[in-house]
């Protein structure tokens, strides 16, 4: 991503939109996802806790850090996109952000499951509408030629969201409670909030005959392009391998073994933070670099990596010591963030500029309500179904599941560069 050299969009984004003001609204809008990553991943490392806590079974932890969560999530995703696109991107951004931040805040006085999974909801709705939101202002405020690193920029909030939730939220919870984790780590972001709504402002965009579709017919129009299909296949895929390894991989590393919840959280926070911060980048970069050659490389990069990392993943959950364990964790979560900046840099490609948030939510969509929700519940009845014949290390063999997604979404990102460039000459 350059700062001055980035202006200008699609249809000529408001000049006065480069140089400084286009780094402060990165910096803003990476801030914001790193919240969101913050409070929807910190619960993880709080799991064992609350599971003590509230008496749950390993069941109920995929319950609620997948199907809980995902309904809600990729349900209101579409939506929201769209009533950004219409009304307005950044306040409706602002709103968003100030309603999960109190949601998360708010979980922390749950006192039993039901209470804990309807906070949950409230943060899922909440957060819904975030990245599709902050993608369609990214997509109006950068040409297509380096739009893979900016999205991928705004996406370096996964891993140092993750990363700071894991290792905020473990030591918190080792030195006040998993209650005090989820409050402190849910209040800030309704101070940022009120940045986004004074210091943000709203990217011009030019017509298309989009505009003029509802909802389910932009949904139509989207789902008519072969790419776009098999990109939402396998990012359905991929992600339920991905939140598996997230939800399960603090649990894994405790049991197999024996780190406490500090330990995991900051090992897992900081190869999470590092690798992926790299991997997020790469994916951006090599996007940007090899999709101006020719736009299937956006597509066929992050299958490639997929593929790769498959022995690494297998490695990291039969690994001999925890140290081994989390690098090769490392390497599993360098491939899964690789594709953040170049799969929706392909979808925006293919999509009229006022159906870029609405692209991003529908790929959302596929990735939460199939991959968040079925991923973490797999493999906690996984666990569960093994643990009578492999006590604590039930978590290590339902793991292996993983591996077989990462090979599967591969396979959907080659048959969705096939027609990507045919799909991208509609959108013009």
């Amino acid at each position: 991503m350059s700062g001055p050299a980035a202006g200008g969009s699609e249809g000529g984004a408001d000049n006065e939109a480069r140089g400084g003001y286009l780094w402060w609204l990165m910096i803003v809008l990476l801030l914001v996802n790193i919240l969101n990553f913050i409070d929807r991943q910190s619960i993880f490392i709080l799991a064992e806790s609350i599971k003590a806590d509230l008496g749950l079974s390993d069941t109920d932890i995929g319950l609620l850090g997948g199907v809980a969560f995902a309904i809600v999530y990729s349900t209101m995703a579409v939506p929201l996109a769209r009533m950004a696109e219409i009304y307005g991107r950044k306040r409706m951004l602002a709103i968003l952000l100030a309603s999960w931040s109190g949601l998360t805040a708010l979980g922390g006085l749950a006192q039993n499951f039901t209470q804990l999974v309807l906070a949950r909801l409230g943060v899922a709705a909440g957060e819904a509408g975030g990245t599709p939101t902050a993608h369609a202002i990214i997509s109006a405020s950068f040409p297509e030629r380096r739009r893979a690193m900016a999205i991928a920029f705004y996406s370096l909030g996964v891993p140092l969201g993750t990363m700071t939730g894991l290792i905020l939220g473990g030591w918190i919870n080792e030195v006040a409670s998993w209650r005090m984790a989820m409050i402190a780590l849910g209040l800030p972001g309704i101070l940022l909030a009120v940045v986004v709504w004074f210091t943000i402002r709203e990217p011009a965009q030019t017509a298309s005959p989009a505009d003029k579709l509802s909802m389910t017919e932009t949904l139509k129009m989207l789902w008519q392009r072969r790419s776009f299909r098999q990109t939402a296949y396998g990012l359905a895929v991929y992600s339920m391998g991905a939140n598996a390894a997230i939800v399960f991989g603090p649990a894994f590393l405790m049991r197999t073994y024996g780190l406490n919840s500090a330990s995991a959280g900051l090992s897992l926070g900081l190869v999470y933070g590092v690798i992926g911060v790299a991997g997020t980048l790469a994916g951006g970069w090599l996007g940007d670099r090899f999709g101006a050659r020719d736009a299937r490389w956006r597509l066929w990069l992050p299958a490639i990596v997929l593929i790769a990392a498959m022995p690494v993943t297998l490695g990291a959950w039969f690994a001999s010591t925890a140290t081994l364990s989390v690098a090769f964790i490392g390497g599993t979560k360098f491939a899964n963030l690789f594709y953040l900046g170049p799969i929706f840099a392909a979808m925006h490609a293919i999509a009229p500029p006022r159906a870029r948030g609405t692209a991003s939510a529908g790929l959302l969509f596929f990735n939460s309500l199939i991959g968040a929700s079925l991923g973490p519940l797999i493999t906690g009845v996984l666990s569960d179904w093994l643990e009578p014949a492999h006590g604590p290390l039930s978590l290590r063999y339902a793991l292996c599941f993983v591996v077989l997604t990462q090979i599967w979404a591969a396979a959907h990102f080659f048959l969705a560069a096939r027609s990507v460039r045919a799909d991208a000459e509609l959108a013009k």
